[in-house]
């Protein structure tokens, strides 16, 4: 799952958490401040062999329009992947 916010100091910041048998799992976040939004969120996106591309399933991010399209062309790429959109990450 990853999603993008604000800190408490106005950087954009996205995170990046694994899920997996009912497990949430933090993995990384970046600062994404002074960088081409799009082209980062693809190749942050398009490093599931970190994890092992057979582990994962789907990918879920929040809903902005560069997540979206980084959504589609990662999709395009790795065609058993399924990405989804989401208006918010709850993490219960």
């Amino acid at each position: 799952m990853c999603d993008g916010w604000s800190s408490r100091t106005r950087k954009p910041i996205i995170n990046f958490m694994i899920c997996c048998d009912g497990h949430i799992i933090y993995h990384t976040s970046v600062d994404t401040t002074n960088i081409q939004k799009l082209l980062t969120i693809y190749s942050l996106m398009d490093k599931v062999d970190k994890v092992g591309e057979e582990n994962v399933v789907q990918i879920v991010t929040d809903n902005e329009t560069s997540f979206k399209v980084a959504g589609h062309l990662l999709m395009e790429k790795r065609n058993h992947l399924f990405w989804s959109p989401c208006d918010h990450i709850a993490l219960i």
